[in-house]
C-alpha cells in the first residue's frame, strides 16, 4: 500500500478540526443552522491555511444525509465520497488549467442538471484568479442567478486579481495565517498519534518555517521524520532544512553591534563552511534584526515575535545595547545586501561586505537628542564667562635657555634642501617650509608665530628668523615658555645642537611675507577646533575636522 503523506492523512474532516480560522468556521456553522447559506463564496488567503479543506467540509455539511448540518457525520455515502474525492455532485476544478471560455461554457451546461444523490451540486474552483477575462464574463450570469441546487466556492491566493463583478456576487472570507503556537500544538498531537518523539524546540522551528501554513508544516514534518526516524531533535531539523543555527545569528548580530568586523567575517566563513545557503541565512539575519528593532520599539514585543522565552530574552538583551535608530539603519543595510545578493553570482562576498559595513557603522544618535544637547550646550555657553584663547601657554619639558633677540649678522650659509628630511608634501624642496610643517605637527600656535617672521637662513648651529620690533612673534618666541620648545624642535629637525635665533629688524620696507596655504589652513583649523560649539559637537558626535579649504 502506498504511503499517505501527513498533509493528506491529517486533513480536517469537520469544522472543529480546522485550526486558526475560528471566525470563519463559526460564521459558516451559524449560517447552516439558520438556513442562511449563500449560493457563492470566495475564500482568499495564503497557501496551506485551509481554503480548499474548508470548502470540502462545507460541501459535506450541505450534502450529508443528516443535514444540512454543522456537524457532518463523515460516515454516510456523500460524506465518504467527498472525503475520497469521488463525489459526483461535488466537482473540484483547477482554475489554472481550466481557465478558458469553453471550459466555463461546459460548466454552465452541467449547472442546470439536478444533483445525482445529494441536495446540492457544489463547484469548488481553486485558484480562480487564473480564469481568463472571457471566462469570468461567461460565468457572471450563472453566478448572479444560479439554480437553487447549485453552490459555488471559489478559492484564491490573489483575490485582487478577481474582478469586482465576481466579488460583488460572492460572500468573501479572508483566511489568516495560522499562529505559530497553534501549528506547534497540532504538530505535537500528530507526532503523538504517529509515535514520533519530537523535541518542542524542533516542532517550534518547523512551525516557524511553515510561515503560517499548516500544510507546509506537515510537509516539513514528513521530510524531517524521513531523515531522523522516530526521534526528532532541533539540530536534526536545522540540518535537514538547511537552516542556520540560532547561535550563529546571535553571535553575528552581537559582533555587528559591537563593531567587531573581524569576528563578523569569521562567522560568515563558519556559516559558509557549514554549507548553509547564504541567501537563506541573510533572510534569517534580516528576521533577527527585525526582532531586535521590534523589541526596542514595541510595548509588548512578545506578541509580535514567534520566539521561545529564552530566545525572546536574548533578543531583548541585545536590543538594549543599541538605539532604535541604529537598529533600523542596520536593518536597511541588510535588506539592501540581500537584494544585491539576488543579482550577484558571488553571494558570499556580498554578505561579507554587508556585515563588515554594518560593523563599521557608528552608533546613530537620534536627531531630537542632538538638538536637545545642542540647546543645553548653547545655554551653558551663554552663561559662561568669556575666555581669551591665549590665556594659557603650553609648558615645555626641555630645559633649554630662552631665545634672545640678536643683532643682524653676516649672511649665514644656507642649508641645502637635500640635507633636510621631508616632512610635508606641500612643503617639499623648501627647508623653511618643511621646518614650518614639522613645527605645525607638534604645536599649531608656535607655527603661526614662526610663520609671521622672515627666514634668514640656517648655519651649522643656528636657524635665523627676523621679526619687526615689538611684534607679537618677537615677544612670544623669546618667552620662557616657548623658547625651549622651539629650540627642541629645531634640534629635532635640523640636527642636534641647532637653536632658533630671533633677529630684530626693520621689516617695514620689505614685501609682506607670503602666506603659505598650509599655514592658512592650520590657522583656520586651530580657530575652528577652539570654537566651543565645534568642541561640543566633536565630543557629542565623535566627529573630527576632515578638511580645511582656503580661497
Amino acid at each position: 500500500m502506498s504511503y499517505l503523506v501527513l498533509a493528506r492523512k491529517w486533513r480536517p474532516q469537520n469544522f472543529e478540526q480546522i485550526v486558526g480560522q475560528e471566525t470563519i468556521t463559526r460564521t459558516l456553522t451559524n449560517a447552516i443552522k439558520t438556513g442562511r447559506v449563500a449560493h457563492a463564496f470566495l475564500f482568499s488567503g495564503a497557501r496551506g491555511v485551509g481554503k480548499t479543506t474548508l470548502a470540502r467540509v462545507l460541501a459535506k455539511a450541505l450534502n450529508c444525509e443528516k443535514g444540512p448540518t454543522a456537524e457532518p457525520c463523515g460516515e454516510c455515502g456523500p460524506c465518504r465520497e467527498i472525503t475520497a474525492g469521488s463525489a459526483v455532485d461535488v466537482q473540484e476544478i483547477d482554475g489554472a488549467s481550466n481557465n478558458s471560455v469553453e471550459d466555463v461554457r461546459n460548466l454552465r451546461e452541467t449547472v442546470r442538471y439536478m444533483p445525482s444523490s445529494g441536495r446540492y451540486k457544489i463547484y469548488i474552483i481553486d485558484e480562480v484568479h487564473m480564469l481568463s477575462a472571457g471566462a469570468f464574463n461567461a460565468l457572471l450570469k450563472t453566478l448572479e442567478e444560479p439554480p437553487a441546487h447549485v453552490v459555488f466556492i471559489f478559492a484564491t491566493t490573489e483575490p485582487h486579481k478577481v474582478p469586482v463583478t465576481i466579488h460583488s456576487r460572492c460572500q468573501r472570507y479572508d483566511f489568516r495565517r495560522i499562529p505559530l503556537a497553534l501549528i506547534q500544538d497540532r504538530l505535537a498531537m500528530i507526532c503523538k498519534e504517529e509515535k514520533l518523539e519530537a523535541e518542542p524546540e524542533a516542532l517550534r522551528v518547523l512551525a516557524r518555517e511553515a510561515e503560517g501554513s499548516m500544510r507546509d508544516a506537515l510537509s516539513l514534518l514528513d521530510q524531517v521524520a524521513s531523515f531522523a526516524g522516530a526521534k526528532i531533535s532541533r539540530e536534526q531539523v536545522v540540518q535537514i532544512l538547511g537552516l542556520a543555527q540560532r547561535r550563529l545569528l546571535t553571535e553575528l548580530s552581537a559582533a555587528i553591534l559591537q563593531g567587531d568586523s573581524k569576528r563578523a567575517l569569521e562567522l560568515v566563513d563558519e556559516i559558509f563552511g557549514f554549507g548553509y545557503d547564504v541567501r537563506q541565512f541573510c533572510r534569517e539575519l534580516i528576521g533577527h534584526f527585525r526582532n531586535l528593532a521590534v523589541a526596542k520599539l514595541a510595548n509588548a514585543p512578545e506578541r509580535l515575535m514567534d520566539l521561545t522565552e529564552d530566545e525572546l530574552g536574548e533578543v531583548k538583551a541585545q536590543a538594549e545595547g543599541a538605539s532604535q535608530e541604529t537598529l533600523l539603519v542596520l536593518f536597511d543595510l541588510l535588506v539592501a545586501g540581500e537584494q544585491a545578493m539576488a543579482h550577484s553570482n558571488q553571494p558570499r562576498l556580498v554578505l561579507e561586505m554587508t556585515v563588515a559595513k554594518m560593523a563599521q557603522l557608528k552608533p546613530v544618535v537620534p536627531i531630537p537628542e542632538i538638538l536637545a544637547q545642542l540647546k543645553e550646550m548653547e545655554s551653558r555657553l551663554a552663561q559662561a564667562p568669556a575666555r581669551h584663547p591665549a590665556a594659557a601657554a603650553p609648558s615645555s619639558a626641555v630645559n633649554d635657555p630662552p631665545l634672545t633677540a640678536a643683532p643682524a649678522g653676516p649672511e649665514p650659509t644656507p642649508i641645502s634642501a637635500a640635507a633636510v628630511r621631508p616632512v610635508a608634501a606641500e612643503a617639499a624642496g623648501n627647508p623653511w617650509e618643511q621646518f614650518l610643517a614639522y613645527v605645525g605637527q607638534h604645536d599649531s600656535k608656535l607655527v603661526a608665530l614662526l610663520g609671521s617672521g622672515r627666514f634668514r637662513g640656517v648655519t651649522e648651529r643656528e636657524v635665523r628668523v627676523a621679526f619687526a620690533p615689538e611684534s607679537l612673534g618677537l615677544e612670544r618666541l623669546t618667552s620662557k615658555g616657548n623658547a625651549p620648545k622651539l629650540n627642541h624642535l629645531a634640534a629635532g629637525f635640523f640636527g642636534e645642537g641647532h637653536r632658533v635665533v630671533v633677529l630684530e629688524e626693520n621689516l617695514a620696507e620689505e614685501a609682506p611675507a607670503p602666506r603659505h596655504r598650509y599655514l592658512e589652513a592650520d590657522k583656520f583649523r586651530r580657530e575652528a577646533s577652539e570654537n566651543p560649539l565645534v568642541k561640543t559637537l566633536s565630543e557629542l558626535l565623535d566627529a573630527r575636522i576632515e578638511e580645511i579649504k582656503t580661497k
